[in-house]
């Protein structure tokens, strides 16, 4: 059985993939509490704020 990204390659490019990294880092508490109560995907806020930051 193959998996479907092999199946289907026209539905995913295999070239965007980013390596992904654990880390941990203290962050303030009210900027925290700001993201989250966005809603849900607030780590992936983080990594797009950071992301503009370092990119520009």
């Amino acid at each position: 059985m193959k998996p479907w990204y092999d199946l289907h390659p026209d539905w995913y490019d295999v070239t965007v993939r980013v390596k992904k990294a654990d880390v941990h880092r203290k962050i303030d508490v009210d900027v925290l509490e700001a993201l989250k109560a966005q809603g849900k995907g607030y780590q992936t806020r983080i990594n797009a704020i950071l992301r503009a930051a370092v990119l520009g």
